[in-house]
């Protein structure tokens, strides 16, 4: 390897590490005001159906301002905000990009720990009938807290 290309090497790999440094999780970068979702504790979920089925990994941080979940998706960690849109007084969901996570409300955030129903999906574009419409392909479905 040239010299040129080991110090572009170099400098991209140190560049990635030093804004990944602090915020880091099982190799997961969370924004700052995420950080607090490193220390919850996981809750294993088992799950009835969907693509990626059978269990699930979730643990939240509900905070003054944010609320922030990560749901496990194979090897893959998603880091999700609270999507007050998607959400009601029944389900919280949190979304990022197009993958939603969405949960029972039964204890208002007081005890995520204790809520059941999830579902994780995934946002995908389709044609119905020759039109382009947005549907949401379910990957992980009725998943309940292992107790």
């Amino acid at each position: 390897m040239s010299l040129k290309k080991t110090m572009l090497l170099a400098t991209a790999c140190s560049t990635v590490l030093i804004a990944c440094s602090h915020s880091v999780d099982n190799q997961v970068a969370v924004k700052d005001y995420q950080e607090p979702i490193l220390t919850a504790k996981w809750i294993s979920y088992q799950c009835e159906n969907g693509v990626d089925q059978k269990q699930a990994k979730a643990r939240y941080h509900f905070g003054e301002a944010t609320a922030v979940a990560q749901v496990t998706l194979g090897e893959e960690i998603l880091t999700m905000d609270y999507d007050g849109d998607k959400s009601n007084p029944e389900t919280t969901v949190f979304s990022v990009g197009d993958y939603s996570w969405s949960i029972s409300n039964n204890n208002a955030g007081q005890s995520p720990e204790k809520e059941g129903n999830g579902f994780l999906t995934l946002t995908k574009n389709d044609t119905v009938n020759g039109a382009t419409v947005k549907v949401d392909q379910i990957l992980k479905k009725s998943c309940f807290p292992v107790k």
